[in-house]
């Protein structure tokens, strides 16, 4: 598997998520590198650092891993059983190899770990799913014991499309793969309301508030931090703009919305965040709604900042609304705000 042939439509590059992610979990001990796939010896991680200075070669810069894998295919079904991941690298015109790492031992934080996900990708998505739904791109290089490619020139090309063709009959539909686990996608959204939209809907959540920290001034130290203490205690208090944060997951495609957090500020000057269980205990309504309800409501005009922790221009709001209410995320690709 190679870095440079993972699409950024796929939303993330598993090469450098999984060497960078494993490199940790060697370091941490809590998994072995074995000297190759027989497991003759282990290679601690002083010696993994010993090899990488030898060699003026990092591990986690490596181009490449390799999955040893055994697969039973037929018309209908497929599936296969992981062996363990190899990894190597090419330094000074030659191969130089690092160990290998046995499925079984690492599968359990293959669970555990989170993949870094671009603006395209899925957050919370873990390396387990990834490799079960083989939702990455890779080359055979070994069939039934057999190298894939066994010629050169021309009919190394040949030899290529024939590995390629076996890939696709086996894992080309993802609906024959049995080892499938279920995915949730997943977008985290950023996006601020502004006081002077003058928008009657953020109005409300501005005047709820302002009410509430009015309220509890003598306090606003302890809610809002020191500079914004000192800018309002003895004036009347205002609040500019509220960012706030919220993920959504898709069910059968329908677009379900989970506040995480808000912020509200004040000329620039932010506030304490106020998570979603900081909001559950807080008694305001609006309009007989929860105000965690009311925000998730969307009944105000909004300016969204950022996809998946990216920033993108404003000016798509509601193009990338519409698309994200839709529930069709493979055919939403946002622009990163240059």
């Amino acid at each position: 598997m190679n870095k440079n042939s993972q699409s950024d439509s796929l939303g993330y590059n598993l090469v450098n998520n999984f060497l960078t992610y494993t490199y940790h979990l060697i370091k941490e001990n809590k998994v072995i590198l074995w000297d190759s796939p027989f497991r003759n010896h282990a290679v601690s991680f002083d010696n993994l650092t010993m090899i990488e200075t030898n060699e003026k070669s990092q591990f986690t810069a490596s181009d490449n891993f390799f999955i040893y894998e055994y697969w039973s295919s037929n018309k209908l079904s497929s599936s296969f059983r992981m062996v363990g991941f190899g990894f190597s690298t090419s330094s000074n015109n030659k191969e130089v190899s690092f160990g290998f790492i046995d499925f079984n031992e690492i599968v359990d934080y293959l669970k555990l770990g989170k993949l870094e996900y671009s603006i395209n990708g899925y957050c919370d998505l873990s390396f387990y799913q990834v490799f079960m739904n083989k939702s990455f791109n890779f080359d055979l290089l070994y069939f039934d014991d057999k190298p894939i490619i066994v010629h050169q020139g021309t009919k190394a090309e040949k030899d290529y499309l024939k590995g390629l063709e076996i890939k696709n009959k086996a894992f080309g539909n993802p609906d024959k793969n049995l080892n499938h686990v279920n995915v949730i996608p997943c977008k985290t959204i950023t996006y601020k309301i502004n006081l002077f939209d003058y928008d009657t809907g953020s109005l409300k959540i501005f005047s709820t508030f302002i009410n509430f920290y009015n309220e509890y001034k003598a306090q606003l130290r302890l809610l809002a931090g020191e500079d914004i203490y000192a800018m309002f205690k003895k004036n009347t208090l205002i609040i500019t703009e509220c960012t706030i944060e919220e993920v959504i997951k898709y069910y059968d495609n329908k677009p379900t919305f989970y506040l995480l957090d808000i912020t509200p500020s004040s000329f620039g000057k932010p506030y304490y965040q106020l998570t979603d269980i900081n909001l559950d205990t807080l008694n305001l309504y609006i309009d007989s709604v929860h105000l965690k309800d009311y925000i998730l409501s969307k009944k105000y005009k909004l300016h969204l900042i950022k996809i998946n922790g990216y920033p993108v221009n404003q000016a798509y709001t509601d193009e990338y609304l519409k698309q994200l209410f839709s529930g069709d995320l493979n055919h939403f690709h946002p622009e990163l705000l240059k």
